[in-house]
């Protein structure tokens, strides 16, 4: 299969939630931006920043193989289930770490997902599991138990990835970030509570 093209506006901001995602998961460097030659005059006072893009998607015209629904769906469920249970664990025992910050995380790689729904006109499935997460009863419980789901994370990954051709490459970006993410530093941070 030939590779697919990615509208011009998706691809530079898959790359931004990519870079960001991955700083915001604790990654110790993150990518500078490469600086873009202008043909405009340099302006003489310093430009405000503005803020990171909201990724901008435009429906696919090409017919979404039901593998690929499959590979997002299963995704984002996972996703939303450890938000659902960090979420639990905080509610259960206050605000400890790791849960405190890991849950931000997870929150981010839900995001993360949505633009591959909607660049390819999908609905985006209702999150089954809002406010039905659990919760052991110690702090080191939880975290036993988040060293299983991570492992169990990477090798979720691993196989969805396989699933995909070259045509869902965008997606396939998306889970190797959201799998570095877990193997590099959910998994050493549960590790070291467990």
């Amino acid at each position: 299969m030939s590779p697919r093209k990615i509208a011009a506006p998706l691809a530079p901001s898959l790359m931004v939630l990519a870079t960001l995602s991955l700083a915001a998961c604790g990654s110790d460097t993150m990518a500078t931006p490469t600086p873009v030659a202008s043909t405009s005059p340099t302006p003489t006072t310093t430009p405000t920043p503005t803020p990171t893009p909201t990724p901008t998607a435009t429906a696919t015209s090409t017919p979404v193989l039901a593998n690929t629904i499959s590979a997002l769906n299963t995704a984002l469920d996972d996703e939303r289930k450890a938000v659902a249970t960090y979420e639990a664990i905080i509610a259960k025992l206050g605000p400890v770490a790791p849960f405190v910050n890991i849950v931000d995380a997870e929150r981010r790689h839900v995001e993360m997902l949505l633009p591959l729904y909607t660049v390819r006109g999908l609905d985006i499935p209702d999150d089954i599991w809002a406010g039905n997460g659990t919760s052991a009863d110690t702090v080191q419980e939880n975290c036993a138990l988040g060293v299983i789901g991570e492992i169990d994370n990477i090798a979720m990954y691993d196989n969805l990835i396989a699933s995909l051709t070259s045509d869902d490459q965008d997606i396939i970006d998306a889970f190797v970030v959201l799998q570095a993410a877990s193997r590099d530093n959910h998994l050493p941070a549960f590790q070291a509570c467990a």
